[in-house]
């Protein structure tokens, strides 16, 4: 959820946010009906905009049952975000993203990079529209049709691409996958 409120959909998604919260209720009623007993997880993206909806999202979601785990909203464009690392965003795009998100915790996240660090995208099949096998969930590169690779032919294309060696030089692919959790709002059963 980009926050909880209608006009925080307006500014990421332009959904209703009425409908959101009827179709979320309507979900999880549905699944225990059915006999699901798992947990629900509300991903609530923290932007500097949204920060005084996150005790509404933690009320709803205890009211229904659900975990919420609120992280800090990052550039979610694969481009602008490996420009924004390289220091390549233009004044005008720096701006908006400042006034945004919090990007404070990057620099010390790029520290805590593990030597052996792996991608976990290297642990699932990204697949676009026309059943094309892509890089990953960032990237929509096609490395061929789905149906024409095996399973242990996917890793090494993606390990061999420039894509993936920028992605995990400059520390894109450790940042994407481990979003900043503020752990003292976090509720999960």
């Amino acid at each position: 959820m980009p926050g909880f409120s209608q006009d925080s959909y307006d500014k990421r998604h332009g959904f209703k946010f009425v409908v959101i919260k009827e179709n979320i209720i309507k979900i999880v009623k549905n699944f225990r009906e059915s006999g699901f007993e798992g947990q629900f997880l509300i991903a609530y993206h923290i932007y500097q905009f949204n920060m005084d909806e996150i005790p509404e999202a933690m009320k709803f979601a205890t009211e229904n049952g659900i975990n919420i785990l609120p992280s800090f909203a990052f550039i979610n464009d694969f481009e602008r975000f490996k420009k924004y690392l390289k220091s390549e965003l233009s004044n005008l795009e720096l701006k908006k993203a400042g006034e945004q998100l919090f990007l404070y915790y990057y620099n010390d996240k790029l520290k805590s990079i593990i030597f052996d660090y792996i991608c976990s995208q290297y642990d699932a099949l990204s697949i676009d529209e026309n059943c094309n096998a892509i890089t990953c969930c960032a990237d929509s590169t096609s490395l061929g049709k789905n149906f024409n690779l095996k399973p242990e032919q996917v890793n090494p294309i993606r390990m061999e691409s420039d894509i993936c060696n920028e992605c995990n030089k400059i520390g894109l692919s450790y940042l994407l996958n481990n979003a900043a959790i503020p752990k003292h709002i976090v509720l999960l059963k």
